[in-house]
């Protein structure tokens, strides 16, 4: 067998310088992995729509009575739903409700005001607040749109 001059076998030392360049590439690769983690904490929370839908309703005809929609946010927190017009006015605001980190929050309008009064037919679109965080959310239309119809007949 053949030795080199410190009498290690060929390859060893290699192992070694190996061995002690991963282990500081897993030290160095932790502690980014921790920084990054740091600043997905202070990033603003998540809020997304359980699912997609265009949601037509009439109050007091046939069909849906009321349109429904859930939300899931990344935050514990309280959440109040706007419901706006198309001019960008507060309709009505739903909740707050209480909502846990990643659970279902379910709402649902029965197209009235907030004087209570049937809403004027047309589309609506959906605004998330979380309250401790004092953020205001909108919900791309693209993925949520209510359409209040008219009275039947």
């Amino acid at each position: 067998m053949i030795r080199s001059v410190r009498g290690e076998r060929p390859g060893e030392a290699r192992a070694g310088a190996l061995a002690a360049a991963i282990f500081l590439a897993l030290a160095l690769a932790t502690l980014l992995a921790l920084f990054y983690a740091q600043g997905l904490k202070r990033q603003d929370p998540l809020v997304r729509l359980s699912w997609t839908a265009v949601s037509r309703f009439r109050p007091g005809g046939p069909g849906p009575q009321e349109a429904h929609f859930d939300v899931q946010t990344s935050v514990d927190d309280l959440l109040a739903a706007s419901i706006v017009d198309s001019a960008g006015r507060v309709v009505r605001v739903l909740g707050p409700v209480v909502a846990h980190k990643y659970r279902h929050v379910s709402f649902a309008w029965d197209g009235r005001t907030s004087a209570g009064v049937p809403a004027p037919p047309g589309t609506y679109l959906v605004r998330v607040h979380l309250q401790h965080w004092d953020q205001t959310v909108p919900l791309p239309p693209t993925k949520v749109t209510l359409r209040l119809e008219g009275p039947s007949g």
